[in-house]
């Protein structure tokens, strides 16, 4: 198991990764967010590509940076992602093997690419997307709970 901190205060993030966090990340997703998830309660961060090269100036563990749900953008945050250090970048909202092969195609071998498996699609998708070179795969349960219009987390 890995753990990691959604931060972009470099003394925070640093000392929890110097306590053995495995590294933290910087939250570049905002695109439709405020809208996919109205009323519900969530937190939308607002971190920058400046922000991301604080963090990795500021700790040796692993920094990763998840970049907004795929569409034409992507491409150039994976750029940009890069340029400032991050060790991997993470996917949000996937729905087809299409978009995680055109955002490896983006990454190519620069750093990882992990995905959010946060919608029905992804899941009716699984066994697909698990035969891509990913670094990790996350289940976000409560935009998954929000693709599926239910009321219960664990349905």
């Amino acid at each position: 198991m890995e753990l990691f901190l959604f931060t972009v205060d470099p003394a925070f993030g640093a000392t929890v990764v110097d306590a053995g966090a495995t590294g933290v990340i910087v939250d570049w997703e905002r695109r439709g967010k405020a809208r996919r998830q109205a009323g519900e309660g969530t937190q939308i961060n607002a971190d920058t590509p400046a922000d991301l090269a604080r963090m990795r100036a500021a700790t040796a563990g692993t920094v990763l940076c998840r970049i907004n749900g795929f569409g034409p953008w992507t491409a150039a945050e994976v750029d940009e992602a890069v340029a400032r250090g991050a060790d991997e970048v993470l996917l949000p909202m996937v729905r087809t093997p299409e978009q995680v092969d055109r955002t490896l195609d983006a990454v190519a071998g620069r750093c990882g690419l992990g995905i959010l498996v946060e919608t029905q699609d992804a899941v009716t998708r699984a066994v697909e997307l698990a035969r891509r070179p990913l670094t990790r795969v996350y289940l976000g349960l409560n935009d998954l709970r929000i693709d599926r219009r239910s009321d219960n987390l664990f349905t």
